[in-house]
């Protein structure tokens, strides 16, 4: 009789301790990261002296650009960088219907599928949008850099007043298409970032 109360009583203990941890698992143990992480501030530092600038040191004057006066429009033009880029510089009149054109170069394809914008985008922005596609810096990098770029190019989508367009979503992405050309082949191999 004794064996059989002794047996019991394990086992209901046994059985209380599944139960209640089974209760208790799911409670976090220790806080989440975010909340320890910020419990700490980080310490006040200061930058080292020889990172303080020179309290005397005046900089060059920064030539060749124009400093303007305060009072006086500036009257100089901008400084021109002669960045040999090879595509003319793009614009299309944007429409619902869908739009495919290639660049003065042959290298860049725009995609632009039917519906993309719709007739109340167009009378928001007064009743035209214009896609214009610049080539700003030509191809860069090399077999020895990390990175590969074979042009950087400017898109900016203009109002009928001329202004960029700020609050407008395409419903269609725009797909833009890079040709290589027969010596840049052998500049891309798999996987590598471009």
């Amino acid at each position: 009789m004794n064996i059989s109360i002794r047996k019991l009583f394990w086992t209901v203990g046994l059985l209380f301790l599944l139960l209640f941890t089974t209760m208790i698992a799911p409670w976090p143990v220790s806080p989440p990261s975010v909340v320890f992480a910020a419990s700490f501030h980080n310490p006040k530092l200061s930058p080292p002296a020889w990172l303080k600038p020179r309290q005397s040191h005046t900089p060059p004057p920064a030539a060749p650009y124009h400093i303007v006066q305060s009072g006086r429009p500036d009257t100089s033009p901008p400084v021109a960088h002669s960045w040999l880029v090879t595509m003319k510089p793009l614009s299309l009149k944007l429409t619902t219907q869908a739009m495919h054109v290639i660049s003065s170069d042959g290298r860049l394809e725009v995609s632009i599928p039917a519906g993309s914008i719709d007739a109340t985008q167009l009378q928001a922005a007064g009743g035209s949008l214009t896609l214009t596609i610049t080539q700003l810096l030509p191809g860069s990098g090399g077999t020895y850099s990390s990175e590969i770029t074979f042009g950087t190019y400017q898109l900016l989508i203009r109002t009928a007043t001329g202004d960029v367009a700020q609050y407008l979503t395409l419903l269609h992405p725009i797909t833009l298409l890079y040709h290589l050309q027969k010596d840049q082949a052998t500049l891309v191999w798999a996987g590598q970032k471009v």
